[in-house]
């Protein structure tokens, strides 16, 4: 049988750990179970963005919101059925999928924002201000045309075909969350 997915059960009652690991296999999923002591956070702080659903038996509204503000994508009772695991699974390799997409395109965002002249992160943060070179020129102490220069400079260093294409790598890149730090 071809193992085709990953799943990391945390389950502080080791038979029930064991029972799933075991439908689990018969799906053809990897299961790597843990104890109780793994929090969500300490998982997610070894694998970064690690999509994550919680199961239990009869769980309450509030286990459920719980769980859900610290980043649970799901959340099951126990006992699951294979569907229901394999619904939770599929959704769970879709946002882990997302999640990885997005980070290639911040680190390369970033990467990318890295080569700027500081008078360029300038005037890209500018745009991301939605100013105007005439309005960056007065701020910066430059001329228009000056101004008009770095943008076009700064646009040909990020590969960005547009302001446009500036503007969604300085997003990218979350400039927007942290202006000023060129």
């Amino acid at each position: 049988m071809v193992v085709r997915r990953h799943v990391h059960p945390i389950d502080p009652d080791p038979a029930r750990r064991a029972r799933f690991a075991v439908e689990l296999s018969s799906q053809a999923i990897h299961a790597e179970p843990g104890g109780a002591g793994q929090a969500l956070q300490q998982v997610r702080s070894q694998a970064n963005h690690l999509p994550a659903a919680f199961y239990s038996e009869h769980p309450s509204p509030q286990q459920i919101v719980n769980a859900m503000l610290s980043g649970a994508l799901d959340y099951l009772e126990w006992s699951l059925s294979p569907e229901m695991v394999d619904r939770s699974v599929e959704r769970l390799q879709r946002q882990s999928e997302q999640v990885a997409r997005l980070a290639r395109c911040e680190a390369e965002a970033r990467k990318l924002v890295a080569t700027l002249t500081p008078r360029e992160h300038d005037v890209l943060e500018g745009l991301l201000a939605g100013r105007s070179n005439k309005v960056m020129a007065k701020e910066l102490g430059l001329s228009p045309r000056t101004v008009e220069i770095h943008r076009a400079n700064m646009l040909n260093r990020l590969n960005a075909r547009s302001t446009s294409d500036a503007v969604r790598i300085a997003i990218y890149a979350r400039l927007a969350e942290h202006p000023g730090t060129g």
